[in-house]
């Protein structure tokens, strides 16, 4: 998965404002090729994904009867967490996907209202998930 850093120079000049705001806007296309590489690394195994990463989120909905809310912040290795929620990642398998890293919150939120990727699909799917359970919040 590839990260575009954005800086923003500080100067006194407009030009020189407006060109670093311009650079710091800038989007990156995306391309099969690109696609492919977010592809191959959201399925990497999450442990060698995740090696040395302590902090993560899960950015899916709320699970029922409180196993797991949605914007839950969790202590721990990856495989901690997971054998924690082991009952509910059962009951609900894509919740192991939605357990992202602290640093990659905001671009995995932005993904999640998004169509077309993977993790928007995750979240999909632990909504369908939820609802035919029949069981309430």
């Amino acid at each position: 998965m590839s990260t575009t850093k954005n800086t923003k120079n500080v100067s006194n000049s407009d030009t020189d404002t407006a060109a670093a705001e311009a650079a710091a806007t800038t989007t990156e296309e995306v391309t099969p090729e690109t696609a492919a590489e977010e592809t191959a690394a959201e399925t990497k195994p999450a442990t060698v994904q995740y090696e040395g990463v302590t902090n993560f989120v899960y950015i899916g909905a709320s699970l029922p009867n409180g196993r797991l809310k949605s914007n839950t912040v969790l202590i721990g290795t990856y495989a901690e967490i997971t054998e924690y929620y082991k009952e509910a990642i059962e009951l609900y398998p894509p919740v192991a996907k939605l357990i992202v890293p602290v640093s990659q919150l905001a671009e995995s939120r932005e993904k999640a209202k998004k169509g077309g990727n993977l993790i928007h699909k995750y979240c999909q799917e632990v909504a369908d998930l939820i609802t035919p359970k029949g069981e309430e919040e």
